[in-house]
């Protein structure tokens, strides 16, 4: 309390007690006390006579502000103008009142106190969205509707002088952070603004070199719906601008990858078939058509599943191998199995499988290549029965019979090679020069002619 007149320092404490208030008062009367109780603490309120010897409440209304600018501060004074106590709370008194009017002392305080508190949450809730909003990577500007800066965060500051070479301030034209030639483009843009729309688009700020900005526009709305603010959001897309083009050249990529491994699929002379982890087929090409008969499309209508092309009778050994592959257990595997066509047909078929990946390891697809070996097949089981027939006749035969494949230089004999000169079948070596060294000197020449 700054009051130099002791009978009023009574009046008003007798006040504030009946109120039940609950405060501790500190009373001083001149500007050196005024100035040093501030000094040791902090009020919560300052109550302050008009005239003081040497001294005023403008001047101490100065101090208290400068110290503590949202401390209340209420004159209690005798008697002044109208023009003064509306100056004075021009200047930033919260209020006052008349020393012969005191009733509304305490209520005057609390409200005064209960502003003070507002205030302090409102500027801490200020700073913390302040900081919020220095914070995140996206700029942001406030426009009022004369194109001037209200408002802006830190990277909107940034982006101005890296971009423009301008140091923005509240109160100057969003022009001056324009570039010349977009001048009209964006007064035209900003006049739809403030008649109601709300406009969004991306541009490359310098064509061919970048950054590339994605612009959000938004009117603000104040009393009556009317546009009185205009709001803009900027963010830096560069990378993201990268990403979607590195992505397009990859899938280019990757395109013309299939059409090149379609090419060779279509061209080769083994079937491909793509399935998945149900043997449902996903893809037939036109050499798989040919050796079992059915189309693509007719595969699909049916929904024919890869193993309803298998023969019945392989299916005990073959869904094993198969489902090998499905959990993973291997990557690959080549199998011979037998096979129906379209016509009923059973034919003999070689099979290379293989599961297809992505990135993360998780297999998306399985892909086959098959070919027919059915005369391969045939010839082979007229070979296995050529062999058995020979080795049933080299048994049967009391003579001595030997092959001799001249590309290899090995032999073979049958069991007379024991019976009839003596050798067991462990002594002997299956080369030319072992058989050459038993022929009699006499003999060798005739015999090698």
């Amino acid at each position: 309390m700054l009051e130099d007149t002791e009978a009023d320092v009574v009046l008003i404490q007798r006040v504030l007690k009946q109120s039940e208030l609950n405060l501790n008062i500190k009373h001083v009367s001149n500007e050196r006390s005024f100035v040093e109780a501030l000094d040791s603490f902090t009020p919560d309120i300052v109550l302050s006579d008009h005239q003081l010897p040497q001294f005023s409440s403008i001047e101490a209304l100065e101090i208290c502000r400068d110290k503590f600018p949202f401390v209340p501060f209420i004159l209690v004074t005798g008697a002044v103008s109208e023009e003064f106590a509306a100056s004075i709370i021009k200047s930033g008194a919260d209020d006052y009142l008349l020393k012969n009017n005191l009733k509304r002392l305490p209520t005057a305080i609390t409200q005064a106190i209960e502003k003070k508190n507002t205030q302090e949450s409102l500027q801490k809730s200020e700073a913390n969205i302040r900081t919020i909003f220095d914070s995140v990577d996206t700029a942001f500007v406030l426009l009022d509707n004369n194109y001037t800066i209200l408002s802006f965060n830190k990277l909107f500051g940034i982006m101005a002088i890296e971009q423009m070479q301008v140091q923005p301030k509240e109160g100057d034209s969003v022009f001056t952070v324009t570039k010349p030639d977009r001048h009209i483009f964006l007064k035209h843009l900003l006049d739809k603004i403030l008649a109601g729309e709300s406009i969004e688009y991306e541009s490359e700020f310098n064509p061919g070199s970048g950054p590339w900005l994605h612009y959000r526009i938004s009117p603000v709305r104040g009393i009556n719906n009317n546009v009185t603010r205009v709001m803009s959001t900027i963010t830096d897309i560069t990378a993201q601008k990268k990403a979607e083009e590195a992505k397009k050249k990859t899938d280019l990529e990757l395109q013309e990858a299939h059409q090149r491994l379609f090419f060779h699929i279509k061209n080769t002379p083994l079937g491909f078939i793509e399935w998945d982890e149900h043997y449902k087929i996903k893809s037939w090409s036109k050499r798989a058509e040919k050796i079992f008969g059915w189309t693509e499309d007719e595969l699909f209508e049916r929904e024919h599943q890869g193993l309803d092309l298998a023969y019945k009778e392989d299916l005990v050994w073959l869904q094993p191998k198969i489902q090998q592959l499905i959990n993973e257990e291997v990557s690959r595997n080549q199998i011979q199995n037998r096979n129906y066509t379209k016509d009923g047909r059973v034919i003999w078929c070689e099979w290379f499988n293989s599961a297809l990946k992505n990135k993360d390891g998780k297999i998306i697809t399985f892909m086959s290549l098959v070919q027919d070996i059915t005369e391969r097949k045939t010839i082979e089981n007229v070979l296995r029965e050529y062999n058995d027939r020979f080795e049933i006749l080299s048994k049967a035969t009391n003579d001595a019979i030997w092959d001799w494949n001249i590309e290899d230089d090995s032999t073979i004999w049958n069991h007379g090679i024991e019976t009839i000169f003596g050798y067991a079948e462990r002594e002997v070596k299956f080369k030319k020069l072992w058989w050459k060294e038993k022929i009699h000197p006499i003999m060798i020449v005739l015999i090698m002619k």
